[in-house]
């Protein structure tokens, strides 16, 4: 009997963690063209990250 008091126990509280504690949570949109601007210029300093770092093991190669 305690066993499965204790496995219903252990169910509830996964069920109660899954569940969200608000029923309308408060989200903040974002404009799809802010999202669209800041990942392409992600993207840019990214590459142009790389293509520094090759360049000045390039240059280290060359110098030794």
């Amino acid at each position: 009997k305690d066993y499965l008091a204790s496995y219903i126990k252990k169910l509830e509280n996964r069920i109660s963690v899954s569940m969200p504690i608000l029923k309308t949570p408060k989200t903040f949109p974002i404009a799809k063209d802010t999202v669209k601007k800041c990942g392409i210029v992600f993207m840019a300093t990214f590459m142009l990250s790389i293509l520094a770092s090759f360049l000045s093991e390039g240059l280290k190669k060359s110098q030794a």
